[in-house]
């Protein structure tokens, strides 16, 4: 267990979790601002004009924006080709 931690850069766009509310856990838009430790990361959560220090298990990588209209998201990857030759199905 642990051998498999996502890691995180600076810059990236993160979901963090977020524990305002006990009793219904849920996620928030965040960058990851610094790296403190090994697994643990400063993220710059802009709807609240905060930072928290979050666990890695406690961040997941945020998914690009979809109002880009360039971006199409296939089998959990992103591309911005759009051309019709390019994109194949499973």
């Amino acid at each position: 267990m642990g051998n498999n931690q996502v890691v995180f850069k600076i810059g990236d766009k993160v979901l963090a979790r977020d524990y305002r509310n006990p009793n219904r856990p849920s996620w928030i838009k965040g960058t990851i601002q610094n790296k403190i430790g090994k697994v643990t990361y400063i993220v710059n959560i802009p709807e609240l004009e905060k930072t928290w220090k979050r666990h890695a298990n406690q961040l997941k990588r945020s998914l690009p924006d979809i109002s880009n209209p360039n971006h199409i998201i296939l089998d959990d990857k992103v591309s911005t080709d759009c051309s019709s030759d390019k994109i194949s199905r499973p």
